[in-house]
C-alpha cells in the first residue's frame, strides 16, 4: 500500500494511518497545528524521531492549553512501545 501523494510527500496522518475526516471538531486546530509543525520539522518519519516529534508538540500543546485528537497520544505510545512504526514507501513503490 503506498502512501504518497502525487509529488512523493505524504502528509503527517497518512504517515500515522489516521483518517482524519474521524477526528473531533474541536481537536482539528491542534490536529492542523502538529501537521504543519511537522512539515516545518522536515517530516521525520524515522521511528525514533517522529516519537520525539509528536512528544515535543503535543507537550507544547499541553502545556498552552491546545487541545489535540487522543489518537496522536496513543500512536506517540505505540511507537515509544514498538507496538507500531510507520510504513514509509516511495514515490516507485507502486505495485
Amino acid at each position: 500500500m503506498t502512501m504518497t501523494t502525487n509529488q512523493g510527500k505524504m502528509d503527517l496522518f497518512e504517515l500515522l494511518e489516521i483518517d482524519q475526516d474521524r477526528l473531533p471538531r474541536e481537536s482539528r486546530w491542534g490536529a492542523n497545528y502538529i501537521a504543519r509543525a511537522w512539515v516545518e520539522a522536515g517530516r521525520p518519519t524515522e521511528p525514533k524521531m517522529l516519537a520525539g516529534f509528536l512528544d515535543a508538540r503535543l507537550r507544547f500543546c499541553t502545556e498552552n492549553g491546545v487541545r489535540y485528537p487522543s489518537v496522536l497520544l496513543k500512536r506517540l505510545k505505540q511507537l515509544q512501545r514498538k507496538e507500531w512504526l510507520p510504513r514509509v514507501t516511495g514515490p516507485d513503490d507502486d505495485e
